[in-house]
């Protein structure tokens, strides 16, 4: 069977069509991940911008202790023993907040890492990991039970933790 020269051109032609959507449907998918990056971006921001006024603020400090102090409700993240300054309350929420901001920016990362949006490298991410986690081990427990995590991180922290033990 022999192809003329009209059916080579419809067969180029329908391939190309094929190939263009091919890619628009990829492109689609790569702007959704993108969006959902940004979005998940501006909501880590936010909630780092409101951290950050608390630990500028002596008066929300104190006032953040004495509630959690008075609440009922369970703090989000339980504050270890050793943590707890009866002189200064604040000196714990001020170390509570900072930690929340460490993990804020390393969740950020992982989630951007799982998107494929990140190109930078989580083996420097994971030595930091490791280095904070063996100088204070209260920071590995306050992470791995931090609930404002994606579970992607939660298992970065996990890995990292079981690396701890295995060294």
């Amino acid at each position: 069977m022999k192809l003329t020269t009209r059916q080579i051109i419809e067969f180029i032609g329908v391939s190309s069509i094929v190939a263009s959507l091919i890619f628009v449907g990829m492109q689609l998918r790569l702007d959704g991940q993108i969006a959902l990056g940004e979005v998940y971006s501006t909501r880590t921001e936010s909630r780092r911008s409101d951290l950050r006024a608390l630990l500028e603020s002596e008066i929300a400090l104190s006032e953040l202790s004495e509630y959690r102090r008075k609440s009922l409700f369970a703090p989000k993240f339980s504050i270890p023993e050793n943590w707890i300054n009866d002189e200064d309350p604040r000196i714990s929420e001020a170390r509570r907040i900072r930690l929340e901001l460490i993990i804020l920016s390393v969740d950020n990362i992982i989630y951007h890492s799982n998107l494929g949006l990140y190109g930078g490298d989580l083996d420097s991410l994971r030595a930091t990991l490791k280095s904070l986690f063996t100088v204070d081990p209260d920071f590995m427990d306050f992470a791995l039970r931090a609930i404002v995590i994606s579970e992607f991180t939660r298992s970065f922290f996990i890995e990292v933790a079981r690396e701890i033990e295995n060294d």
